[in-house]
């Protein structure tokens, strides 16, 4: 079984070219499609609610407020704090959460999956700009590291059974081959 089409997306490019065996930007329009929820993602800091996420919620008390990650991203005092029923959605490493939300919180067979550097001091950045593209073309967000897959991020994408396209969100100059190799294969 094949992972499927992979493509990158220079992110450090003026405009963001896709390259690779992927299809490039006209398999990028066919998939898209509806926003998976259309639930905001609100920001904290780890270890006390951000004034303007606890506005928000302090707005919407019967708002359904779901956790993403472990204590090490938000506590359970700084979630309880928040003053909205939560629930948690974590995995035993960041590789794993994010399998977990694509798993756990993706209303629809994912389309293909947006793959993101994980672990870096920024990271979180290139995630967080492709939340939009991943609502749009219906692929949720899966971590790696730059030079390897990780266990859990191959296993969210080979458990689809079937072919399914990845888009990297990295800046290509730092992909490892050790990536490219392992996301053509399942």
């Amino acid at each position: 079984m094949s992972a499927g089409p992979v493509s990158l997306v220079e992110v450090d490019a003026p405009a963001a070219a896709c390259h690779g065996r992927g299809g490039g930007r006209d398999a990028a329009r066919r998939r898209l499609g509806r926003p998976p929820r259309g639930a905001p993602i609100l920001l904290t800091a780890t270890d006390a609610p951000h004034p303007a996420t606890e506005a928000w919620l302090s707005d919407r008390p019967d708002a359904e407020l779901v956790v993403l990650g472990g204590d090490a991203a938000v506590t359970d005092a700084t979630a309880t704090a928040l003053g909205a029923a939560h629930t948690r959605v974590a995995g035993p490493n960041l590789f794993a959460t994010a399998a977990a939300i694509a798993d756990q919180l993706w209303p629809v067979e994912p389309a293909g999956f947006l793959i993101t550097p994980g672990g870096t001091e920024d990271g979180w950045a290139f995630a967080l700009t492709g939340a939009s593209l991943a609502a749009t073309t219906e692929q949720p967000i899966l971590l790696t590291e730059l030079d390897r897959l990780p266990t859990e991020t191959g296993a969210a994408i080979c458990a689809t059974g079937a072919p399914v396209p990845t888009l990297l969100l990295v800046p290509a100059a730092q992909v490892g081959d050790g990536l490219t190799d392992s996301l053509g294969r399942c």
